[in-house]
């Protein structure tokens, strides 16, 4: 009975010191330009006012922004019914953020300050994007 008893407490305990609990484990953030890639929860600010936000952004891997909520189109200046194209590309010092409508094309570079497993900080000063809650 004695031995009986000790394996079974012996086999419960090393399954407490077994398992690893998930929060301990570090993330490691892929580089930027897979590390973007999905819906995330969106701060813009702009000229350093205060943050606009949450709202979802989309970057996929082929280089498209989706902005449901038009935010970004809207903040820009562009009316809910225009055609506005955005788009995102890895350049060597960080993202090129581009917006095309039928008023032309603007890009500008983006400068990666964090990049983290759920967080990611770009931005040039002028238009900074925090992202936040990756889906």
């Amino acid at each position: 009975m004695f031995k009986k008893s000790t394996l079974i407490v012996l086999f419960t305990a090393s399954l407490f010191t077994a398992c690893k609990d998930k929060k301990e484990e570090e993330c490691v953030a892929p580089a930027v330009e897979k590390n973007i890639v999905g819906t995330w929860q969106a701060y813009l600010s702009v000229l350093g006012d205060d943050a606009i936000g949450p709202f979802p952004l989309t970057f996929t891997a082929d280089g498209k922004i989706i902005d449901e909520d038009n935010k970004l189109a809207e903040i820009s200046g562009q009316d809910p019914g225009d055609d506005v194209t955005l788009s995102w590309k890895k350049t060597a010092d960080g993202i090129e953020y581009t917006e095309s409508s039928d008023f032309g094309e603007i890009s500008t570079e983006l400068e990666v300050t964090t990049n983290e497993c759920n967080h990611i900080v770009l931005g040039d000063g002028i238009l900074d994007f925090e992202l936040k809650d990756k889906k």
